[in-house]
């Protein structure tokens, strides 16, 4: 899962001590390890940087598209939401 989500460099770091973009990844990366069906993700990206928003959002893209995750996003940005498969 490390280099899939970009976190060979900080394997050996504690999660409290990253920036929080990479906590995000990290978070992502913990949250499909079991391979589930379906996230429920609350604003993910709020508080992120722009690079690693996009980062993120390549992320959830390559989850939805290759391995058929199911994802519910809450957020408030408009272009994050433009973004999505479906808007509701």
């Amino acid at each position: 899962a490390a280099p899939r989500f970009k976190l060979n460099d900080v394997e050996d770091v504690l999660p409290e001590s990253l920036p929080l973009g990479i906590r995000q990844r990290l978070s992502l990366a913990v949250a499909v390890i079991h391979r589930p069906e379906m996230l429920i993700l609350d604003e993910p990206t709020s508080g992120v940087d722009p690079v690693a928003r996009d980062m993120f959002w390549q992320l959830m893209v390559d989850l939805s598209r290759q391995d058929k995750v199911t994802i519910f996003i809450s957020t408030h940005f408009m272009n994050e939401a433009e973004r999505c498969d479906r808007i509701s």
